[in-house]
């Protein structure tokens, strides 16, 4: 959890106060497996994941062809 408040200590501005344990309060830490898939193109997010190490990769379908991203 240390890493991922330093992460986001440093994309807070200068001058603006964050109340990290209220904020950790609503954190979970989970881990995904190589290949493993965390949300699927007709699932609804309700979660913002914060990728600390590793790659990610984005898929989805148009009309034409899979279009895939990594990041």
């Amino acid at each position: 959890m240390d890493t991922l408040r330093n992460e986001i200590a440093q994309s807070i501005p200068d001058g603006i106060y964050i109340d990290w344990e209220e904020f950790s309060s609503k954190l979970s830490v989970k881990e995904a497996a190589k290949r493993e898939v965390i949300l699927r193109q007709t699932e609804v997010c309700d979660e913002v994941f914060y990728i600390l190490k590793g790659i990610a990769a984005s898929e989805y379908n148009t009309a034409e062809k899979p279009i895939i991203s990594r990041f």
